[in-house]
């Protein structure tokens, strides 16, 4: 079963990142957002639902790999060089990341840093309110559930915590 890492950029994704990595070997990470740029280890994909960010990320990150990651954009971007473009379901580019994952055939998702609750973005320091982006993932959630689990947070009561039995069910 492909398994894959999708970062978000709340203050909790070091800590849920290490403790996920300790459950399971992960076959591609994902990062969102400033996470493209601050993630130091393997990058297998960049997304974004200001994909007009991505390039600068790409530019100042600070991680090493042999090759580029695949970077996603949706569907109403005009934004070219993206490897990827898929419509956004409006709720969060943490739940952007798992539409990408479901769509290039992960059937273990795992997301570190994505808590939707009012937990400072480790990048600014301030406050993050994020109630408007649970409709999105309410929305989608008999979608994404079989296929999705949260480390920390609303989305972890929503989805549930992964489990190594979870994570190597057949």
């Amino acid at each position: 079963m492909p398994k894959l890492l999708v970062l978000g950029c709340a203050d909790t994704v070091w800590r849920d990142a290490e403790a996920a990595m300790q459950m399971a070997e992960f076959d591609a990470v994902l990062a969102v957002n400033h996470m493209i740029r601050d993630w130091p280890g393997r990058l297998d994909y960049a997304a974004s639902l200001h994909p007009e960010h991505i390039e600068g990320w790409m530019k100042d990150r600070r991680g090493t790999e042999s090759a580029p990651p695949a970077k996603w954009g949706h569907s109403g971007t005009r934004v070219r060089g993206l490897d990827g473009i898929i419509r956004d379901w409006g709720g969060s580019s943490g739940l952007f990341g798992c539409q990408i994952g479901m769509a290039e055939g992960f059937d273990r998702i795992v997301v570190a840093g994505v808590p939707l609750t009012s937990t400072p973005h480790y990048h600014a320091g301030y406050s993050f309110a994020a109630p408007q982006y649970r409709k999105g993932w309410k929305d989608h959630v008999e979608d994404i559930r079989p296929f999705v689990r949260s480390m920390s947070g609303w989305t972890k009561s929503l989805l549930g915590r992964p489990t190594k039995e979870w994570m190597e069910a057949c």
